[in-house]
């Protein structure tokens, strides 16, 4: 049995299993807000993993971070197709990071070779923001980024 307390008074208590989510904004000392609780534990978390991952450990993610990889990935692989006219020739494959709200995506031949980034100085706006509006608040389940194929 779980029982959890309740902001303001009271309990509540369930049997078996149960998930919880906390919504919180984070903020300094001085009343400095500096975002919301669930991203920033998950970009803690990858870049632990990171550091782990350079250490030499090895770390299967868990099914629903699984889940959350292939659903980014399959959204790039769609952007990349229906645009595929305005990335570099030969590109086979993207790599999408998302850092502090910025998307960049690496583009990639056949043999793996890197050929290019978009956004760029020749991306249209209608790339761009499907790039922003789709991945601006995603928070990559792996450290390295998300790989699409195209």
């Amino acid at each position: 049995m779980v029982t959890i307390a309740l902001f303001g008074g009271g309990q509540t208590q369930t049997r078996g299993e149960t998930s919880l989510r906390i919504s919180a904004t984070v903020a300094d000392k001085d009343d400095n807000i500096l975002g919301d609780l669930e991203p920033i534990c998950l970009r803690a978390v990858a870049a632990w993993e990171a550091e782990f991952v350079k250490a030499g450990l090895k770390i299967v993610p868990p099914p629903e971070r699984q889940k959350e990889y292939a659903r980014l990935s399959g959204q790039l692989q769609a952007i990349g197709l229906r645009y595929k006219a305005e990335l570099p020739r030969g590109a086979t494959s993207l790599l999408m990071k998302v850092t502090d709200g910025s998307v960049l995506v690496e583009v990639y031949d056949k043999i793996g070779k890197k050929i290019g980034d978009i956004p760029d100085d020749k991306t249209s706006s209608a790339l761009r923001d499907a790039l922003k509006q789709t991945f601006q608040f995603a928070i990559s389940p792996d450290h390295d980024g998300v790989i699409a194929l195209l």
